[in-house]
């Protein structure tokens, strides 16, 4: 045999493709939700790490001086993402979120970036407004950003409409 040998037509190779093509993306599909859902476990972990065991929920100079001093060693280590920003964001979503299994649920529903949108909310209430928004709505992340700037949250407050109205503006 040789490289280059004629392609056969098969039967159906159509609906083959498309079957075949349909399976390696849902496969794609699933290793990309485990993989954020991971990363943003791991995230969580190392931010109560620091926060409970190093921190010990304090946010003086000298709790300053260790996470710069922990990212400069890790970034040596392991590379970029453990920069002193992003370990300043493992720490917000430990802070924003105290418990694993609500962060594992979250992470696997929706990316990083929404998880960064949210965690970057100080106000629980408003916070879980746009978690149960983004999770109902199937949000992507320029969605969300975009009802966040728009202060969807403070209009549905303020306006008191009941949900089924929230939900018709949504849709338009």
């Amino acid at each position: 045999m040789n490289d280059r040998q004629e392609l056969v037509p098969l039967p159906n190779d159509e609906r083959l493709l498309a079957d075949v093509g349909r399976l390696i993306d849902d496969a794609r599909r699933r290793v990309s939700i485990r993989v954020n859902s991971e990363l943003t476990m791991l995230y969580w972990s190392i931010g109560e790490r620091i926060q409970a065991d190093v921190l010990q929920g304090e946010r003086a100079e000298y709790g300053d001086r260790i996470v710069a001093r922990l990212a400069a060693a890790l970034t040596a280590r392991y590379g970029p993402g453990f920069s002193r920003v992003n370990l300043t964001m493992m720490l917000r979503l430990a802070a924003a979120y105290s418990e694993r299994e609500i962060v594992r649920t979250l992470s696997e529903q929706l990316t990083w970036s929404h998880i960064q949108i949210l965690i970057a909310i100080p106000d629980r209430l408003e916070r879980e407004f746009y978690e149960i928004m983004s999770l109902r709505e199937g949000w992507s992340v320029r969605t969300l950003r975009r009802h966040r700037e728009r202060m969807l949250y403070q209009r549905t407050i303020a306006t008191s409409r009941p949900m089924e109205q929230v939900e018709a503006e949504l849709a338009t």
